[in-house]
């Protein structure tokens, strides 16, 4: 049986983190993140960077034209992202939620509810 794989965004290989205040990611190809969608880090043993492993952070910013995404994650203070020469896993991004705005907007019909108030 075959199994479509239909989650979007999908997952994305890193190839690189930079060391700021609000880290920008590198990733291998474009798949539609977007601002407010959280990401999930997975840097596997080996890839350098090992405090962001597992880290969760917001995209404040996508550049297209550069593949790359902006994180709300300080990672200034973290030893530098490289690729090792011989790996067996890749380092990846995990789509991990948003902030509720794509949600809302699809399924608010604003009917009034006995104690209930609409998100603005």
């Amino acid at each position: 049986m075959t199994m479509p794989f239909k989650f979007y965004p999908a997952i994305n290989v890193i190839t690189n983190i930079t060391q700021a205040f609000h880290c920008v990611v590198t990733l291998a190809i474009a798949v539609g993140y977007q601002v407010n969608e959280f990401i999930t880090i997975n840097v596997p043993a080996g890839w350098g960077m090992p405090q962001i492993n597992g880290m969760t952070g917001r995209v404040l910013a996508v550049n297209t034209g550069a593949g790359t995404i902006t994180l709300d994650i300080d990672t200034s203070g973290f030893d530098p992202f490289a690729i090792p020469a011989t790996w067996t896993q890749l380092a990846q991004t995990l789509p991990s939620g948003e902030l509720g705005v794509t949600l809302n907007t699809a399924v608010r019909d604003n009917a009034p509810r006995t104690g209930y108030t609409p998100a603005p």
